[in-house]
């Protein structure tokens, strides 16, 4: 009975950790684009045209992520 509260106990804390990993290892993609004065940005489902941003962040009318135009 102590052998399986232990092993269920390991089990446990392995599949803890592994979600947690897991959850942060999006954020860390998010945050790693630099952006460099006189970047510009624009809608890839180009909802509002031809319009450039110049900061990223999302599309008023669909709310994708802005992309980076690559110049």
């Amino acid at each position: 009975m102590k052998t399986k509260a232990i092993l269920s106990l390991i089990i446990f804390l392995f599949v803890g950790m592994h979600f947690s990993a897991c959850s942060n290892s999006g954020k860390e993609n998010n945050t790693t684009q630099q952006t460099v004065e006189g970047d510009k940005w624009m809608c890839p489902m180009k909802c509002e045209g031809d319009l450039l941003h110049d900061n990223p962040g999302n599309c008023a009318i669909c709310g994708m992520e802005l992309k980076k135009v690559e110049e």
